[in-house]
C-alpha cells in the first residue's frame, strides 16, 4: 500500500508482518531478521528500529518517490526449508507540506 508523507514527518516506519496461508497473522519464524532499503535516498531513507527487529524507521529527506523494501534472511515455510520470499516494496511519496500559516490568539 502506498504511502504519503511530508517533510516534516516524524515517526514514520515500515513493519514486516507474517500470515498464514488463510490470511491470519502469525509469528515472525524464529530466527527471522530483516534488512531494510531504500531506492531513493534523496527522498527517504530507512534504517533498521533497534527496538524491533521486524521494523524500520523512515527519514524523510526531500520532496520525491522512494520504494522501501525489506529482505527476509531466515525466515522459512513451516517446513524448515522453504524460504518465504521477500514482501513486495511500497511506494513512499514525500511532499512539502503545508506552507507556514497564522494563529490569531485572543487574550481577554
Amino acid at each position: 500500500m502506498p504511502g504519503a508523507i511530508t517533510v516534516d514527518t516524524v515517526n514514520e516506519t515500515v513493519t514486516v508482518s507474517f500470515e498464514d496461508d488463510k490470511g491470519n497473522a502469525t509469528a515472525a519464524p524464529a530466527g527471522a531478521t530483516v534488512t531494510f532499503a531504500s531506492d531513493n535516498a534523496a527522498a527517504a531513507t530507512v534504517a533498521a528500529d533497534p527496538s524491533n527487529p521486524l521494523q524500520g524507521d523512515i527519514t524523510p529527506v526531500a520532496v520525491g518517490v522512494a520504494n522501501v523494501s525489506a529482505a527476509l534472511v531466515g525466515a522459512l515455510e513451516s517446513d524448515g526449508v522453504t524460504a518465504i520470499p521477500d514482501p513486495a516494496p511500497v511506494a513512499v511519496t514525500v511532499s512539502a507540506g503545508a506552507a507556514n500559516q497564522a494563529a490569531l490568539v485572543l487574550s481577554v
